[in-house]
């Protein structure tokens, strides 16, 4: 059962993960509505449940703005955690709003790096993918 109560739309935004006071580990965000997004991640280092500071910059054609916010992982899966946001603010509440409403979607299809190339850094160093 779908537990959504917005739409996800298909939007493509660098996403930084942090577990803790882990090194940041980077993916990309694949879906997102008010409530969450899915980051494509070759990184098998998260559990469901798993508590996760996200850090993304939403981009809504008029203005660029950072967020940061805590999320718990409440789906994993070989191409990355599905997020569900914990804090929630107006700010970012009226970025999605206008990225889910006002914009039209794209085509977003996971594709594994080709020839190894890494799909996130960490430290700064490239970690390769498989």
């Amino acid at each position: 059962m779908d537990r959504r109560w917005s739409t996800r739309k298909a939007i493509v935004v660098d996403v930084s993960i942090r577990r803790g006071d882990a090194t940041a580990r980077f993916g990309r965000c694949r879906n997102v509505g008010l409530e969450g997004m899915f980051v494509e991640t070759d990184d098998q280092l998260f559990s469901r449940g798993m508590g996760l500071e996200l850090e993304f910059e939403l981009d809504d054609g008029s203005i660029v703005e950072r967020h940061r916010l805590p999320v718990v992982a409440v789906r994993v899966s070989q191409h990355g955690v599905g997020a569900m946001f914990l804090a929630f603010h107006a700010t970012l509440f009226r970025s999605l709003e206008r990225l889910l409403y006002e914009r039209p979607s794209i085509d977003v299809e996971f594709a594994p790096p080709a020839n190894g190339a890494p799909l996130f850094v960490e430290g700064g160093q490239p970690i390769a993918a498989g």
